[in-house]
């Protein structure tokens, strides 16, 4: 009840440091550089999770919880596309770049995308290909496992809350793994330059 007695400014305010805690200081830099819209809905998460922990009796299915988190990967996989120059329409979905024949794409502008900006920031930008297709796997398979309906079938209501922090954990995992490279090898070095460039004048 403490988050409660506090009142709701103390209490966001408790979750959006708890969702940054979550978070390695490479992967927070991307997420806040990129897609700050991702720890607003993990905000709203950790919210949600302890108001049910706290004071609700216990439902029969937790699978709305899920949602505020599977938007957060939702919305950083769609900057993360999007800033690589692949459009997400209804034409052209998350799933559809995700899939076997959509990474090789996802591949190729990733690397065009890094090519200007070594151009333009006078930068080193070193694109490990193989890594990179295994970060799109990554994010195509959470997209599989991990994306419930609202409406869905009784064989996959989630009974406990348990169930919903392991998604949690291993969406938060993924959105981790890639923000924390797409940091280290497109952010930090274009931020470097930059700074280096102010310095000079």
């Amino acid at each position: 009840m403490e988050n409660q007695l506090q009142g709701p400014t103390v209490a966001r305010t408790i979750a959006i440091a708890r969702v940054n805690s979550r978070f390695r200081p490479g992967a927070n830099a991307a997420l806040d550089a990129f897609a700050s819209k991702t720890k607003s809905f993990l905000v709203d998460y950790e919210l949600i999770h302890d108001l049910l922990s706290q004071s609700m009796p216990k439902v029969e299915d937790y699978g709305f919880l899920v949602h505020p988190v599977f938007c957060a990967f939702e919305s950083f996989v769609t900057k993360f596309l999007i800033s690589h120059s692949c459009a997400v329409t209804k034409d052209m979905p998350i799933g559809q770049h995700l899939s076997e024949d959509g990474i090789p794409n996802v591949i190729r502008n990733l690397k065009a995308v890094a090519g200007a900006l070594e151009q333009k920031h006078k930068v080193s930008i070193i694109i490990d290909e193989k890594k990179w297709i295994k970060h799109c796997q990554r994010m195509r398979d959470q997209w599989k496992e991990n994306r419930i309906p609202f409406a869905h079938s009784e064989l996959e209501v989630l009974e406990s809350i348990g169930r919903v922090e392991i998604i949690h954990g291993s969406i938060l995992r993924a959105i981790e793994i890639v923000a924390e490279d797409w940091n280290a090898v497109i952010l930090n070095p274009i931020l470097t330059a930059m700074k280096q460039q102010q310095e000079k004048k």
